[in-house]
């Protein structure tokens, strides 16, 4: 299990610069392994904005099946507003993949 601390990868909660930066490091925490359990500490970070969490997804879309990533994904210390706006932003995430796959 590995401990991702947000706020040592990123300089803001609302850019996608910051969502990018924050994607990368969890793609290279996955490594190969989309399995294993990754926590994610946002402690002391809040407000979140949904181009900050877009652009996280969408660094990890590119690393396999966003569900997959998601399920190895623990979130900690994200406002309930936060996990909301999250949570819309990963059905997004899906649907978009799901089309994709489609194609």
């Amino acid at each position: 299990m590995t401990m991702i601390n947000v706020k040592k990868y990123i300089n803001d909660s609302f850019s996608s610069i910051s969502g990018h930066s924050l994607g990368k490091a969890i793609s290279e925490a996955l490594g190969n392994d989309n399995k294993q359990k990754i926590i994610l500490d946002f402690n002391s970070m809040s407000p979140f904005t949904s181009l900050f969490f877009n652009a996280m997804l969408e660094e990890l879309i590119s690393q396999g099946n966003i569900k997959v990533i998601n399920d190895s994904l623990i979130i900690r210390n994200l406002s309930s507003l936060d996990i909301k706006t999250y949570e819309r932003c990963l059905n997004s995430a899906i649907q978009h993949q799901v089309k994709l796959d489609a194609d």
